[in-house]
């Protein structure tokens, strides 16, 4: 891989010790110059909370695995690559207490989503997104759809493919360490528009990954009580440090999801031959593809599912 040093020497600006009272924390005018527009280093103070210690995500695997099973992603399957998000499998009748009980062996990835719903974390779920709304330093209440804290538990040495995420991210290093790339989500060589508009459009697989643009990303190597911020559609991949990893992503789908209909409406226009206007240029063609793609998104479903396909194309709730 070729070494990003440059870019990683210009995203780690001054950091201070975040206060008494912080649990997330930046520079200041770094977090509000770069929120959801460029990667940049934080730092946090979970890495003692017991929340996060293992015997505790195991007691959480499994009132989650009796309460809410969907909440929970297990992948075992260790032989993909950096490249290989498309091909990446969840294999959902595992015993995922077992799993985590066994991480340091297992060669796995475990996700528990919306880990707030449990009360023993809807503390750090409150805390941390209070800490993130009062560093962004204006109101944006309604700009957020949804809002959730996430819990990764990785073995030693995982790889996480190369993939772009739909919402703003804060992934926050609890135990272990790793590193993560992360490119800039406005790069076209890095992302095209036609890859950002068939991921909101057609599913989730991941965009492809070019390795010989691996030096346009940015590295961070994440040790407990740093973390990094994930603006939404930043391609990114990570590789596990050889030790157990636990990170915590907090994260909220942001006012850029409200773009999900324009970047829908693009893909169909692009399949019927023209070239479409990327979102944010023209505001008035964005306000009008906002309200056709739905209507379109439904009828492209309904005659995949009449033809008697399963579609692939998503519904209009959001993902």
């Amino acid at each position: 891989m070729t070494s990003s040093t440059h870019a990683r020497a210009a995203a780690t600006p001054s950091v201070t010790t975040p206060s008494h009272d912080e649990w997330i924390h930046a520079d200041p005018k770094t977090f509000q110059d770069n929120f959801n527009r460029k990667t940049f280093e934080v730092r946090h103070t979970l890495s003692q909370h017991p929340a996060f210690k293992i015997p505790a995500l195991v007691e959480l695997a499994g009132r989650m695995l009796r309460n809410n099973p969907r909440y929970i992603h297990c992948d075992t399957e260790t032989k993909l690559g950096v490249g290989d998000g498309g091909a990446a499998r969840e294999n959902k009748f595992l015993d995922v207490v077992n799993v985590m009980e066994r991480i340091e062996n297992a060669g796995a990835w475990l996700i528990l989503y919306h880990a707030e719903s449990d009360p023993m974390y809807r503390e750090v779920f409150d805390h941390g997104l209070a800490d993130i709304k009062r560093a962004i330093g204006h109101d944006i209440e309604d700009d957020i759809m949804e809002q959730e804290i996430i819990i990764f538990v990785t073995s030693p040495n995982r790889i996480t493919h190369y993939h772009i995420d739909k919402n703003v991210n804060f992934l926050l290093q609890v135990h272990g360490s790793k590193k993560i790339w992360v490119f800039d989500r406005f790069d076209r060589e890095v992302l095209t528009e036609e890859e950002i508009e068939r991921n909101w459009t057609v599913n989730d697989k991941a965009p492809p990954y070019r390795e010989h643009l691996q030096n346009h990303s940015t590295e961070f190597h994440l040790q407990p009580g740093t973390g990094c911020h994930i603006p939404i559609n930043a391609p990114h991949w990570l590789k596990n440090d050889n030790n157990i990893s636990v990170s915590l992503s907090v994260n909220f789908t942001y006012k850029d999801r409200c773009l999900a209909s324009v970047h829908r409406a693009n893909y169909f226009l692009r399949r019927a031959g023209l070239n479409p206007t990327p979102p944010g240029i023209s505001p008035m063609k964005d306000k009008l593809k906002a309200m056709v793609a739905p209507p379109i998104m439904s009828a492209a479903h309904a005659l995949w599912k009449m033809k008697g396909h399963k579609s692939d194309v998503h519904t209009n709730k959001m993902q």
